[in-house]
């Protein structure tokens, strides 16, 4: 057996021992405080809740804020995004722009120079 595997498999029955640990530690949590009421302040005073439904409602909240956070930063990593390929497709334009205005400027230099040669062809060809 190749030791690799070996250890992938340790790996995964340690990490599900673990989660079955939590799973446990969690059910005897909740089944410890199934009588339990709190008073919780919430922008408004709510008393005599049962703890195992502040428990649940906690760890729903949190998987939303979780959920909430993780978008917002894929929301800006995305915007991130957009911004670079804005600003490379700029950057090839404004080069593209270059391009054109260095060949316009090297036609006109072609005809200045094609100007000049044939006025020193005439000049030359009627001194003669």
């Amino acid at each position: 057996m190749d030791m690799s595997l070996a250890f992938k498999k340790l790996r995964v029955y340690a990490r599900l021992t673990l989660m079955g640990a939590v799973g446990l530690v969690v059910v005897l949590v909740l089944f410890k405080n199934r009588n339990n009421p709190a008073t919780v302040w919430f922008f408004h005073e709510y008393k005599d809740i049962n703890v195992v439904w502040l428990l649940v409602i906690t760890g729903i909240g949190s998987v939303v804020a979780a959920w909430l956070t993780r978008g917002v930063f894929q929301v800006m990593k995305e915007v991130k995004r957009i911004r670079q390929e804005e600003d490379s497709i700029r950057l090839v334009r404004e080069q593209e722009q270059r391009a054109r205005d260095l060949v316009e400027q090297e036609k006109r230099i072609d005809a200045k120079l094609k100007a000049s040669l044939e006025s020193k062809a005439t000049d030359s060809a009627e001194e003669a």
